[in-house]
Order: structure tokens, then C-alpha cells, then sequence
């Protein structure tokens, strides 16, 4: 099979090194490299466990240490900005701040509440719900986002994780299939699938199963899509000739990804509990794109996406996703490529990255539905907080009902969640 040229450099998949770049395959330099970076410093006149980060007050020059892995010379992590002690093993994900804080409002009084906003937008509570220490973590959006926060969280907390994660906007896939064939070119083949078991392309006179906005949705597995960019440096003639195979699609899509399913089940449980009968489904698949706008088929006259198609091929999948964001999967993928177990935790023998003990990684997602893409409809703006306080109180109810061994759980001392006796 012809291989379709790159945009540059040596071919696809390969990169001119050059005489000053060091191999992608080699061995990492021995020589470990500081760098100068400003962070903010912490705030003398902050509240009890309060770090203001995001601020201009106090700003201090702190050392970045360790290029594979960068944490300041205070121990925090680079982007997300936590050290040791101040996120806990039983953590919950959203992806907006105000949302954050209103979930955090259902934390104990006492241990005082700890809060803190990175410079890279990441904030942070961390406290008790009913004793037991669980923190809420605001994101941002994108795959990006999550890959931050999973692996820096993972880095500073000793012993095993459990992540809930808890999405708004997640758009529902409400597609009817066109009656007869469409022959145009911006109907052709525009997502390829990796492995999809019982994934048919062709043309389907189905429905996609419709769940209206305003629901609560539990996914048991989530797939990813991304651009193949190579796609776009291609001719039309190339198109043609690779149409079909991965190369001669805009859009690819992944094997979906399982999440922890004895966590989707305590979840679903409890959602059923907490949230108006009714408006909860469970063992949904999932996706997460790249992107917000070409890779969820939003039309923009202003570029050529190419991704006229893609949703209507998403909805020809069976079975096919119902929601679809950008970050859910790759917390799952997070979860499945973690490589320590449940078990005696010590210290990394890596000397010059940022780690500590560690174990398992338990994850699951809900997602509330806040739009139908094809139909219109939109969740109304007093749904959306009866939501979201119905869906934070039972995500909090399933993070505490999971048991983690005492051996596995991050030690008190010197924690934010620690009591003065303690």
C-alpha cells in the first residue's frame, strides 16, 4: 500500500533529530537541568489552609527542578500546583471552578476546608465529607487538562486513587439516518474505527437511542476521536486514493476504553439516590474528542474540517456513543496504562522524578446532559443547579463508600484534612 507523504520532516511517524536533538528512543541525558520560572509565592495573610497561587501579591522566583517531571523546590507540581498532603485519595473531577465550589460546599465544616487555584487554572478543595477525606478538583477542558491533573495528583498522593468524574456539558448524539444514500464527497467514510467490535459503516435506517437533555448519564466505556492531521496535507487525488483506510479519513476514532465497573455500579447507585427519579442511565458508551468544535461536527465555514459527516457516522455505529466531551477518556486510558497495584507502598527508586508510593487507580464518569445537538434542545438554567447538587451529593456518596485499605491510604500527618489532635 502507498504510504501518504508527511507534512515534513523525514516521513510519517519520524523526526529530523538534527545534531542538537536528542533521540526520542534514546536514553534520557544523565545531567539533571534547572530552570528559573516565576511562581507565585504563598500568601502570608491567607486563611487557614487557603493558597492563593493564581494571585500577584508575593510573587517569588522558585526553581523548577527536574525537566522530566518539573516540580518547584517546595515540592508542588508544575501545573496543577499541589504538594504532598493537600489532595486526598478519593477525589472528584469537573471541569468548571463555579461548580467546584458549589459541590465543596458539602464538605465538613471541620477540618477547615483547603482550597487552591494554580496559574494554570486548576483549583482545588480539599477536605471531609463525612469524615473522610476527599478532594474536588476543577479541570478545565481537553485531554491535555486531564493528563495534568491525573499524573501530578497521582505523583503526591501515596497509595491508591479513586476518581469520580463529573461533566455538564456533554452533548447527546441525536441522529436520524438519511432515507437514501448521500454520494457526495462530504459523505464518504469521514471516521475511521480502531478494533471497533461490531462496528458497521455502511448505511443504517435506525435510530440512536434517545436520552433527553437533563439527564444524568453513567458510562461504562468511552472511546476517543482526534484529527489525523496528515489527512488535511493530502490532495484530492490522495483522498480518493486512500479513502477507506485510516489515512483517507479526516477523523479517527479508538477502541472504547472500560472504566473500573465495580465504581460505575456504587455510582450508579447512588446517583439513583440522590437525583430525581428517572433521570439517571447507566452503562452508557461514551466519547471524548479533541476538540469542542471540528472534532464534535460543528460546521465552521471559516476552516475546512471535512467533518460534515462525522456524527452522522458516529450514530451509524452499533452500538453507538449517546454523550460525547473531550476529557472522559483519557482518564479511563490514564486508569488502564497505571502500573502499580494495590499493595505495600515505598519509595520510587527513579532518582530524579517527582514521585511517590503508590497504588491502583480507580476511575468512572457521569455526565449530565446538557444539549441535543440535532434537535436543539437545551437544558434550562435552573435544571442545570438541580443538577449539579443532586449529582456532586451522590458522586461524594460514592467516593466515600469505597474502601481502601489502611495500608494503601495516603498518610495523615502533616495533611490538610488532618484535626489539630492528630
Amino acid at each position: 500500500m502507498k504510504v501518504p507523504p508527511s507534512s515534513g520532516g523525514s516521513g510519517a511517524g519520524s523526526f529530523d533529530t538534527g545534531p542538537h536533538r536528542a533521540s526520542l528512543t534514546g536514553p534520557a541525558p544523565a545531567r539533571r537541568k534547572q530552570v528559573r520560572h516565576i511562581l507565585p509565592a504563598e500568601s502570608d495573610d491567607a486563611p487557614q489552609h487557603q493558597v492563593q497561587l493564581s494571585g500577584i501579591q508575593n510573587e517569588m522566583k522558585q526553581t523548577i527542578l527536574d525537566a522530566n517531571f518539573p516540580f518547584t523546590e517546595d515540592r508542588r507540581t508544575y501545573h496543577v500546583a499541589l504538594k504532598h498532603g493537600e489532595v486526598a485519595n478519593r477525589v472528584l473531577t469537573v471541569g468548571d471552578h463555579v461548580r467546584a465550589r458549589r459541590i465543596a460546599k458539602f464538605l465538613d465544616s471541620t477540618p477547615k476546608v483547603f482550597e487552591l487555584t494554580s496559574q494554570r487554572g486548576f483549583t482545588t478543595f480539599t477536605g471531609c465529607y463525612l469524615g473522610v477525606p476527599v478532594s474536588i478538583v476543577a479541570i478545565g477542558m481537553g485531554y491535555p487538562m486531564m493528563d495534568f491533573f491525573v499524573r501530578e495528583v497521582r505523583a503526591v498522593v501515596t497509595g491508591d486513587l479513586i476518581i469520580v468524574r463529573s461533566v455538564t456539558f456533554s452533548p447527546i448524539l441525536l441522529m436520524i439516518h438519511p432515507k437514501k444514500k448521500e454520494d457526495s464527497k462530504a459523505n464518504h467514510l469521514c471516521i475511521f474505527c480502531f478494533g471497533y467490535s461490531g462496528t458497521s459503516l455502511g448505511s443504517c435506517g435506525t435510530l440512536v437511542p434517545e436520552i433527553p437533555v437533563g439527564r444524568v448519564v453513567v458510562c461504562s466505556r468511552s472511546l476517543a476521536i482526534w484529527t489525523n492531521y496528515d489527512y488535511f496535507q493530502l490532495s484530492d487525488q490522495e483522498r480518493d486514493e486512500f479513502r477507506g483506510t485510516p489515512a483517507g479519513s479526516p477523523y479517527l476514532m479508538s477502541r472504547p476504553i472500560g472504566c473500573d465497573q465495580i465504581l460505575h455500579d456504587a455510582l450508579t447507585d447512588n446517583l439513583e439516590k440522590t437525583v430525581d427519579k428517572g433521570l439517571v442511565s447507566s452503562d452508557a458508551l461514551h466519547s471524548s474528542a479533541d476538540t469542542f468544535y471540528a472534532g464534535q461536527g460543528r460546521l465552521d465555514s471559516n476552516f475546512m474540517d471535512h467533518n460534515q459527516a462525522l456524527l452522522e457516522n458516529l450514530s451509524k455505529l452499533d452500538p453507538s456513543p449517546v454523550t460525547l466531551e473531550m476529557e472522559t477518556t483519557h482518564l479511563f486510558h490514564l486508569a488502564a496504562i497505571n502500573q502499580h497495584k494495590s499493595g505495600p507502598t515505598g519509595e520510587s527508586t527513579e532518582p530524579d522524578s517527582f514521585c511517590q508510593g503508590k497504588g491502583q487507580i480507580r476511575v468512572a464518569a457521569a455526565h449530565i446532559t446538557f444539549a441535543g445537538r440535532i434537535s436543539g434542545d437545551f437544558i434550562e438554567p435552573e435544571m442545570v443547579e438541580k443538577l449539579e447538587f443532586q449529582a456532586g451529593k451522590g458522586c461524594l456518596e460514592t467516593l466515600i463508600s469505597q474502601e481502601i485499605d489502611q495500608i494503601n491510604i495516603h498518610p495523615v500527618e502533616n495533611c490538610v484534612w488532618a484535626s489539630p489532635s492528630s
